[in-house]
């Protein structure tokens, strides 16, 4: 039920009377943690089995409209300690605004065969897609991955090693890429997945949680094998842009990777953007968040 409700609840945010929401995301997600409530401290985000909280700075002139929506059939309470700091309106409107977004596999308005694999841009999977002036300041990133365990035995520890395994189950080692104002070679080009998210002990046991300022990873199954919550916060190295980003980490397996193996990401990204600006991402309905990442298997 925890899952569920987490990812059933929705936090949006409009800014000085804007139509379109800045942020949108499962609750529990626009927290850094899915599937449902994983303990971890950050610095911008965090949680514990009672509360969560947010430290994003999240400036606004006229009006700020936060709305919390239940999607479900059940009634949920929930209380919010809200608190704030007077700016003069002439300090405000030289601000950026914040945006958080969450979405699975959406390419906006890029050429999708491109990235399939046989594609010029295969493996890239994008994390956020921008316009306009803004800086780019951290993902949470729920990776799905599951598989069938093999029949045969291995030489070795977990599944054998290198080349002599019998399954690759790992779905990390995609580098991350940040496309600023255009370029055509990105100007951040990383070494993979687990290093991006600040660990590299991940593809054998034990597998450990853990936090820290600006990366963390709350959650991961005992033996891998289902559901991932990692997070990465760009703080003090937050990315500048002034008229596009286009930030996309490697996803080397398919949605489907074999008879009864799937693998699945979906990301809450966090940005600032112009103010008067909107981005592209709409709201998604809350059978596709649960049906997605197979959350309602689990409930059933």
């Amino acid at each position: 039920m925890q899952r569920k409700l987490a990812r059933q609840l929705t936090i949006s945010m409009k800014w000085d009377n804007e139509e379109i929401p800045s942020v949108w995301a499962p609750l529990g997600d626009f927290f850094g943690s899915a599937p449902g409530i994983k303990p971890y401290r950050s610095l911008p985000l965090g949680m514990n089995e009672h509360e969560m909280y947010s430290n994003w700075y999240m400036p606004f002139s006229e009006s700020a409209r936060i709305e919390i929506e239940n999607d479900g059939t059940e009634a949920c309470e929930i209380t919010a300690d809200i608190r704030f700091t007077p700016l003069s309106k002439s300090d405000t409107d030289e601000l950026l605004r914040f945006h958080a977004k969450w979405h699975r596999d959406e390419y906006l308005d890029l050429d999708t065969e491109r990235f399939k694999e046989g594609g010029d841009r295969w493996p890239d999977w994008p994390l956020l897609l921008a316009k306009g002036r803004g800086r780019f300041c951290g993902v949470h990133l729920h990776v799905y991955n599951t598989w069938e365990k093999p029949d045969e035995e291995p030489e070795t520890w977990w599944y054998g090693q290198w080349d002599r395994k019998t399954i690759d189950w790992w779905w990390g080692e995609g580098d991350e890429k940040f496309f600023v104002d255009g370029e055509s070679f990105p100007s951040t080009f990383g070494t993979g997945s687990e290093d991006y998210i600040g660990y590299a002990w991940a593809a054998e046991p034990p597998f450990p949680m853990f936090d820290s300022a600006f990366a963390s990873q709350p959650f991961i199954e005992l033996d891998a094998n289902g559901h991932t919550s990692v997070n990465r916060f760009h703080i003090c190295d937050n990315v500048p842009f002034i008229h596009s980003f286009e930030g996309f980490i490697e996803k080397y397996k398919a949605n489907q990777w074999g008879l009864n193996n799937e693998c699945l990401y979906a990301a809450t990204v966090y940005w600032y953007q112009e103010r008067g600006t909107s981005d592209a991402y709409k709201p998604v309905p809350w059978i596709e968040r649960l049906d997605h990442l197979k959350l309602g298997e689990e409930l059933q």
